[in-house]
């Protein structure tokens, strides 16, 4: 089994890293000890991925993975990919421990704008990580949203019993 910064080398050569961080084929990774719903670990993917912009300093490392970080915001599985994401990394910048410095807010925007378009359709969304998340997935994406904000990140879902409805009204 590949280590996730050799995984991260690997993607980021190959344009892969959409795959990387959904664990798709190759790139799945997951320890004996993970908790991670899900075929691979996205926090050990992304330990990798700041190890593997320490060591190539060179590589626009941030603009590649905000852009990719953006465009998984289009399935369930890509959503919480990218939520995990985006508490990952304001936890870190909070301890000073991540070399990645990409804005988050767009990230934020980008997953707060698939639940909004998405919002009739969250209270039937079980398929991903429904055993992580037994109140929801909407309410579970909330729970990420709030941790992220105690470390001083964007917030980016709401709890379900205070979203909007689709038409703007509370």
């Amino acid at each position: 089994m590949m280590l996730p910064k050799d995984l991260a080398c690997r993607a980021f050569e190959r344009n892969e890293v959409r795959e990387l961080l959904l664990g798709s084929g190759s790139y799945a990774y997951k320890d004996r000890f993970s908790p991670a719903p899900g075929p691979t670990d996205i926090t050990s993917i992304l330990s990798g991925v700041e190890e593997f912009a320490r060591l190539r300093p060179e590589l626009d490392v941030d603009a590649r993975l905000q852009r990719v970080l953006i465009s998984l915001c289009d399935s369930p599985e890509g959503v919480l990919a990218v939520a995990s994401a985006i508490l990952f990394v304001a936890s870190h910048r909070h301890r000073g421990t991540s070399p990645l410095q990409f804005d988050l807010d767009p990230v934020a925007d980008a997953v707060r704008a698939w639940i909004r378009a998405r919002s009739r359709y969250l209270p039937d969304i079980h398929r991903v990580a429904a055993e992580y998340f037994p109140s929801g997935f909407q309410d579970g994406l909330a729970r990420l949203s709030e941790l992220c904000t105690s470390y001083g990140g964007p917030e980016f879902a709401l709890r379900s019993d205070s979203q909007p409805d689709a038409d703007g009204g509370a």
